[in-house]
């Protein structure tokens, strides 16, 4: 069987959201690749090859950094956030914590800083400081929408981290001049729109992909600009989060997120793309100070 380069990523980010998603999953990667339409053997080798490890080791690394992000909000024991996140005891849990920050969780429990080894600094953060707008200006509640479908034109942008080409905020300055141009109205129902088909884990590869997007009207029936195509978002419920700041409030607002918001509600991702939404025009030509809605596709809630 013969699979194009885009359906690769996009079989391996549906593997990837099943186990970020599911930190529960015991079963192989037999039944994984079958939730994925792939041999085990070829999502093996698509893992290794874009992430540098197995699935399985994938998987005990995330249920890791989880469970230390909720060392830091939750006043539970340390031993039964490691229980719940599916290490088999305290010593087993004390030693993947060491080798992985060179901390115990009780160090980190305490309030030790570290950053993990895949060459990206995180940031932890408590919920109190968050709500003080401690990395952005603004970071509101958390609201439930419901969206219909909708047709996106789109530019694409691989490999966007390695530069010598277009980036994700020269397309989505193009997409917007041209929607202009054409006469679409850029707020109807929302503004311009990034879609980030990215993993963090995935930096330090180099493997960024992202849309620069315009909503389409239903029945505009325009000619496409150069390299745009046309993709539908189906209908669903988001988790939609205002905020203004730039690239790293946009990350710290994700690992809240991620970490906190979404295990506290008990709510998973949805397969369907998250929405980085730019709520005023001049944000999309000035990243050090964007307005966005974040908008995260969710279900079980």
């Amino acid at each position: 069987m013969i699979i194009k380069p885009m359906e690769e990523i996009k079989r391996l980010n549906h593997a990837i959201n099943i186990l970020r998603s599911d930190l529960s999953f015991k079963g192989q990667i037999s039944e994984l690749s079958t939730k994925v339409g792939l041999s085990s053997s070829y999502l093996n080798q698509l893992f290794k090859k874009n992430l540098g490890e197995t699935p399985g080791k994938f998987l005990k690394r995330h249920r890791l950094r989880r469970a230390v992000q909720e060392i830091r909000y939750r006043k539970d024991s340390v031993m039964d956030i490691g229980m719940e996140y599916g290490f088999e005891s305290a010593t087993d849990f004390t030693r993947s914590v060491k080798q992985a920050f060179n901390l115990t969780p009780t160090d980190i429990q305490k309030g030790a800083n570290f950053s993990v080894n895949d060459d990206r600094k995180e940031r932890f953060f408590r919920i109190e400081k968050f709500k003080r707008g401690m990395a952005c200006s603004a970071i509101s509640e958390i609201e439930i929408r419901n969206h219909d479908a909708i047709r996106l034109g789109y530019l694409r942008v691989l490999n966007a981290m390695e530069g010598g080409g277009s980036n994700p905020e020269e397309s989505l300055i193009a997409i917007t001049e041209w929607a202009i141009k054409e006469g679409i109205a850029l707020f109807n129902p929302f503004g311009p729109v990034g879609i980030c088909y990215e993993d963090f884990d995935l930096d330090h590869y180099l493997r960024f992909i992202y849309d620069a997007g315009i909503v389409l009207p239903v029945d505009w029936e325009g000619e496409l600009m150069p390299g745009m195509n046309i993709q539908m978002i189906p209908a669903g419920k988001y988790a939609v989060v205002k905020m203004r700041g730039d690239l790293e409030a946009e990350t710290d607002t994700l690992d809240y997120f991620s970490y906190y918001w979404l295990p506290h509600n008990k709510a998973l991702l949805d397969d369907r793309p998250h929405l980085e939404v730019f709520v005023n025009e001049s944000s999309v030509y000035d990243w050090s100070d964007m307005r966005l809605e974040l908008h995260y596709p969710i279900r079980n809630i």
